[in-house]
């Protein structure tokens, strides 16, 4: 499950032992309306000795070249806009589902962009702090 929370900036997680990346499951598309939808897989792999669960990350989308679109990110049926007319809106989120040791873990997402062609929406995984960047996946549409 994924849980949607403030995470206290008193800790710090340990992301040395993971590996992250998105994989594209499946697209739906509506040029008319200017609606491009994405279900993607964040997956998680503990290369570790020890189980990590509650994983802080940062969740944002970027948009080129720049201009008003939405992007709304879709975790377990909740929306909630991670770029707003073009501005990013950092979202953090927290992975409290273990990952073992030696394990991959697939966390469903789904995103949906709202903007007219031509454009570059890159999606973007980040640490607790929002500096590292740890996976992103580009959807490109002309």
């Amino acid at each position: 499950f994924i849980v949607w929370a403030a995470w206290p900036k008193g800790t710090r997680a340990d992301y040395s032992h993971l590996k992250w990346s998105f994989e594209l499951d499946n697209t739906a598309e509506s040029p008319e309306d200017h609606l491009y939808q994405q279900a993607l897989s964040l997956v998680v792999e503990n290369t570790g000795s020890v189980a990590a669960v509650e994983i802080p990350i940062e969740l944002r989308a970027t948009i080129t070249p720049l201009k008003r679109a939405d992007v709304e990110a879709d975790f377990l049926g909740r929306r909630l806009l991670i770029l707003q007319k073009g501005r990013t809106l950092p979202l953090t989120v927290i992975l409290a589902e273990a990952v073992a040791p030696g394990a991959k873990k697939r966390f469903l997402f789904n995103g949906n962009i709202q903007a007219e062609p031509p454009f570059k929406v890159t999606y973007e995984l980040r640490d607790e702090d929002g500096k590292t960047v740890l996976a992103n996946y580009l959807v490109e549409k002309e």
